[in-house]
């Protein structure tokens, strides 16, 4: 399995494993996973658990063996780390398709939403935190209140990735990738389309062979 998602995700590699519990086995896995890898793993505690309390608590941990003397290793010491949880652009549109059924009312049966709503919804988002970020911003420069540097570098590092287009171009991208989106959509449909009245024409063939059977059409009559 290793080896497969080697060869779809070659820049990934494995760093440690994880669990939903720390117990008294969690030292025995580590040190298995130790010899596996050659080298010290990162340990990740995920704790179902905690969403009965409405968050989902998640820690990481690298161990360092206590020595005492010539018996050797006696245990593993697991100390904290720090971590910083990023997704990329497909796990974010699960997990905000998750939050979003999450606070309807019925669960049961949550709408399905078509490729415009999606693209609608994606927009929205994007303009909700643009809009953030302006207004923290503006009431930095205005002195309302004092700036987080952490902040103001994680801001610089995502405009910098942002290509100097001016608004024609933009637009013209909009436009082309929305174009092809809808061209996908209409495709989409008369394929449907088509299935459905190849469906139907399939059943009515039976359906005329069946009464032709039934009634004797074709058969050799009595000598």
């Amino acid at each position: 399995m290793l080896g497969l998602h080697a060869a779809v995700a070659p820049h990934e590699q494995v760093v440690g494993w994880y669990t939903t519990s720390f117990n008294n086995t969690s030292a025995l896995l580590h040190d298995f996973y130790w010899k596996e890898m050659n080298r010290s793993p990162v340990h990740l505690l995920v704790e179902p658990a905690s969403l009965e309390k409405g968050n989902l608590n998640i820690s990481c941990f690298y161990a360092i063996p206590i020595l005492i003397g010539e018996r050797g290793k006696l245990q593993e010491h697991f100390r904290p780390l720090k971590y910083v949880i990023r997704s990329g652009q497909g796990e974010r549109t699960a997990l905000e398709k998750m939050i979003n059924d999450k606070k309807q009312e019925e669960l049961s049966a949550p709408p399905v939403l078509s490729d415009l709503d999606t693209l609608e919804t994606s927009i929205q988002s994007l303009i909700d935190m643009i809009t953030t970020v302006t207004e923290y911003v503006e009431s930095v420069t205005s002195s309302k209140r004092s700036g987080d540097p952490k902040l103001g570098r994680l801001i610089s590092e995502t405009l910098s990735l942002i290509p100097l287009y001016d608004t024609n171009q933009y637009n013209r991208i909009l436009t082309k990738g929305l174009q092809d989106m809808l061209m996908v959509v209409y495709l989409a449909n008369l394929t449907k389309t088509h299935l459905l009245l190849a469906e139907q024409i399939k059943d009515q063939t039976i359906q005329k062979d069946e009464h032709y059977y039934r009634g004797g059409g074709g058969g050799a009559g009595a000598g």
